[in-house]
């Protein structure tokens, strides 16, 4: 690009272009376009490719910070959801283990009911003998053995009731068991699960490297954008022959209103506001101290930022130029410190009716905006774009 830009240079310092064509079937025109008249063209492309790809490098970045933020999520929601099935089929795991030891408790513990009654009714079989042996006496003892063995017989019932809701338990249980454990179906599902997250977390770092990437090829467009629009930008194309007209044009009115700070600064936050494409304003005096605030962009919207107000400019090389011009000049591209935009500055000298000198009118220029803003931004025509070095303006 560097060697491209240095062949249009070379081409514009008087070097002659053959004006017949050579010994052959086919005209010169048709064997090689003339670089002469198609440099303008070809820079115009460089610009326009530029501007647009330093549009593109901040967009290709959000959308992978936005790749990168659903790869995230993806991913915790992977890792959640393997989390919880483990978390779920070991506490259903543990809780079948627990209904079955329970249930072999409970059992346990009806054999011994059924047992103790199984005993208890023999005693009692074994007491009505010996009181029906007692005659009158035992009588009244009779009476007691009839209600334990009746009892005992309501226990054995109990047991025998119990023992069937127990052996209905177990059959449940065994049931959820064979699920867990032995089903094919249910091992299916739970493999298909498995494959379902990591197929999720796969996806998931897919993203992240695909957002690494974006980021890379963003930061790889940036630098690209950037040294294509600086290498052009010792070039004065149509947008800075506009620019400086307009700022040409507000000059006299500058110059009416220097008497006021409100009312200069006034003037300027309208005129900024029917230029937008201007992004900063600003006068100094003779000495190169600016005597107004900044008239800049906030929001959308016009504003003045007292920051700027009494700042030396005199080393800047807008300042330090102007003072050797009568008219308006333009100084090379450059990335704005606040904004990231390319920019470009056009100041001028301000001289009032009698020709004395009152200051600088200063303002940066957004290029990408007013370059896409426009239609001739890039005209054709002999007073468009320029090979014109800085310093040398029309």
């Amino acid at each position: 690009m560097i060697k491209f830009i240095r062949r249009l240079v070379d081409l514009d310092d008087g070097t002659p272009v053959p004006e017949t064509p050579p010994a052959a079937t086919e005209s010169w025109a048709e064997r090689e376009p003339n670089p002469v008249s198609s440099a303008p063209e070809q820079l115009a492309t460089i610009a326009r490719a530029s501007v647009h790809l330093a549009q593109l490098g901040p967009r290709l970045a959000e959308f992978a910070a936005e790749l990168e933020k659903q790869a995230q999520a993806q991913a915790a929601n992977a890792a959640n959801m393997a989390q919880t099935m483990e978390r779920l089929t070991a506490k259903l795991g543990d809780a079948v283990g627990e209904l079955r030891e329970t249930a072999i408790q409970v059992g346990s513990a009806l054999e011994s009911v059924e047992q103790i009654a199984d005993q208890t009714r023999v005693l009692a079989l074994n007491a009505g003998i010996e009181a029906a042996r007692a005659g009158t006496h035992g009588r009244a003892f009779a009476v007691i053995v009839e209600e334990v063995q009746r009892l005992a017989g309501r226990t054995r019932e109990s047991t025998t009731a119990i023992d069937g809701r127990i052996h209905q338990m177990n059959t449940s249980i065994g049931q959820v068991e064979e699920g867990i454990v032995g089903g094919g179906a249910s091992v299916a599902c739970i493999a298909a699960a498995n494959r379902d997250v990591q197929g999720i977390a796969s996806g998931a770092e897919l993203q992240f490297n695909s957002s690494r990437a974006l980021h890379a090829m963003s930061d790889r467009m940036n630098d690209l954008a950037e040294t294509l629009l600086l290498g052009v930008g010792r070039f004065r194309f149509g947008v800075h022959y506009r620019a400086e007209r307009q700022l040409a044009e507000l000059m006299p009115d500058v110059a009416d209103a220097c008497t006021s700070r409100n009312k200069l600064e006034s003037l300027l936050e309208q005129w900024l506001n029917e230029n937008p494409c201007f992004q900063l304003v600003y006068v100094t005096d003779p000495a190169g101290c600016q005597i107004i605030d900044n008239i800049g962009w906030k929001d959308g919207r016009t504003f003045r930022d007292p920051a700027g107000f009494g700042r030396d400019w005199s080393d800047r090389p807008w300042y330090c130029e102007t003072m050797h011009q009568t008219g308006v000049i333009s100084t090379d591209i450059y990335r704005g410190a606040g904004s990231d935009e390319f920019c470009f500055t056009v100041s001028t000298p301000v001289f009032d009716q009698n020709d004395a000198w009152l200051g600088v009118l200063a303002a940066d220029v957004r290029f990408e905006r007013l370059m896409a803003g426009t239609s001739d931004a890039f005209p054709t025509t002999a007073d468009g774009v320029r090979l014109y070095p800085e310093g040398n303006v029309c």
